[in-house]
């Protein structure tokens, strides 16, 4: 009966130590393998330059990152409307205007772009598996990009009035 009584406190000793060990193992292996969080742009950082993305040394560039699918960016296409409309070639204002959709094949992201009026000078698209690349956290976003390809200003999500006029401001746009 000892003998019974032993073998199975050792087994019963083995299958807990294994399931410790298999739970810490899992624990690591998906600590090690999550994706890492995306490290966002901040003003002063280098937009990287990508499937087709030119910035052509224009002193001015308002890059516009949308999302066909995304509601604030539908809601905010008036505002970029009159942005697009607005003397985008006078001095010392906007040069130029580059249309980024995430997770739009070219076509989608052209006729999205089309549909909508946006008058831009280049319409790139990136698949969402390089979405991570762009460091884009959220849609839509709007970046003030120097000839160097320098984010000189940025700004996240819809925008209130006074987020409007600010990108007014900073765009150096009438009202």
């Amino acid at each position: 009966m000892k003998k019974i009584l032993e073998t199975a406190v050792n087994v019963a000793t083995l299958i807990t130590c294994t399931a410790i060990l298999v739970t810490l193992g899992q624990g690591l292996w998906a600590r090690a393998h999550r994706p890492q969080p995306i490290q966002p742009f901040h003003e002063g950082d280098r937009l990287p330059v990508f499937n087709g993305l030119e910035l052509d040394g224009a002193d001015r560039t308002l890059v516009m990152v949308l999302r066909h699918d995304c509601r604030y960016c539908a809601e905010s296409l008036p505002f970029y409307q009159s942005l697009s409309t607005r003397g985008a070639t006078h001095e010392g204002k906007i040069k130029r205007q580059i249309a980024i959709l995430t997770g739009d094949d070219p076509e989608t992201a052209r006729h999205y772009v089309s549909a909508n009026r946006l008058n831009v000078s280049m319409v790139v698209s990136i698949p969402e598996k390089q979405r991570q690349d762009l460091k884009v956290t959220g849609t839509p976003t709007l970046m003030l990009v120097d000839r160097a390809g320098v984010i000189r200003r940025l700004w996240i999500g819809k925008l209130d009035a006074a987020g409007e006029q600010e990108v007014k401001l900073a765009l150096q746009v009438e009202s």
